[in-house]
């Protein structure tokens, strides 16, 4: 069970190590040269979930008492009224409720990913034949669940334009839209990346 959003199965990571080592493995599986979009593809979403875990999912934690900690101080030293104290309070209430919202999304990204990643790591050792279109596919719709998800929750709690977070087109971090990000065919998604010649830049 992990102990707070940030975390993952011990030993099933993706850190440095492993994206040096998928990287490796990628460069000298049969079919890279022939497929390079769709490892390109694959690699980008994956090692961009570092970005997801370490970035992006820290700016949506709210600490439930420090949020409000503010307006108790004024509010006991009679600097605000009750119903003053009871609007920010129940603001402040519903803008955790929203981040948390997100939160168990990303980290669902988050786990799905990291199990995408070590069970393609896992074909790419032990088969010749692995269909790495299938894991492509699987990587592109996890981010379309994901923003659909994102959709509803910005929706349900109002979320000004400039601050909706999607998932972008090409990886798996976190972007503004003045508006809903375009739908992108699978086809599109796979023109977004090509295969980096080194494993770190992510």
């Amino acid at each position: 069970m992990p102990r707070d959003p940030n975390d993952v199965q011990c030993g099933r990571e993706i850190d440095p190590h492993f994206l040096h080592s998928l990287h490796r493995r990628i460069k000298a599986a049969p079919q890279q040269q022939s497929s390079a979009s769709i490892f390109g593809a694959i690699f980008t979403s994956i090692s961009s979930i570092t970005h997801l875990r370490h970035h992006d999912l820290p700016m949506f934690v709210v600490d439930r008492i420090e949020i409000n900690l503010h307006a108790r101080k004024a509010f006991v030293s009679n600097q605000i009224s009750t119903e003053k104290f009871k609007q920010i309070t129940r603001r402040n209430h519903l803008i955790v409720l929203k981040n948390e919202s997100i939160m168990q999304i990303l980290q669902a990204v988050i786990q799905s990913a990291t199990d995408i990643a070590y069970r393609f790591q896992h074909e790419l050792m032990n088969g010749e034949n692995m269909d790495a279109n299938s894991f492509a596919l699987e990587l592109f719709n996890l981010k379309q669940y994901a923003n659909q998800e994102l959709d509803v929750i910005h929706a349900d709690f109002q979320t000004p334009q400039s601050k909706r977070y999607f998932i972008s087109a090409s990886d798996f971090k976190l972007q503004t839209y003045l508006f809903t990000p375009p739908q992108i065919s699978f086809e599109e998604y796979l023109r977004t990346a090509s295969f980096p010649k080194y494993s770190f830049g992510n």
